[in-house]
């Protein structure tokens, strides 16, 4: 049976499946803009981190230099085992 004066519903019907369809669409940019913007943080992190350990490294390379110097000084009697152990 087909009805002649349905009072708009298959029109109401309509819309509602396109605004639910919209609504998806919007969700869908949504998410892929929020995982763009994780993966951009991330990737900046990743960037500060490696310089970070970089300079480090750096540290570790002063220090040690530090050392060395410290050890030739006391073996030559240059100074006092306390700036080895300082060093």
């Amino acid at each position: 049976m087909v009805t002649a004066f349905d009072v708009g519903r298959r029109r109401a019907a309509s819309e509602q499946a396109r605004a639910a369809f919209d609504q998806s669409v919007a969700n869908y940019r949504q998410a892929v803009l929020t995982s763009f913007r994780e993966v951009e943080d991330n990737l900046a992190a990743l960037r500060i981190l490696e310089e970070e350990a970089i300079r480090q490294q750096e540290a570790v390379t002063a220090a040690d230099r530090s050392l060395n110097l410290s050890l030739n000084r006391y073996r030559g009697g240059v100074t006092t085992y306390l700036e080895v152990t300082t060093a």
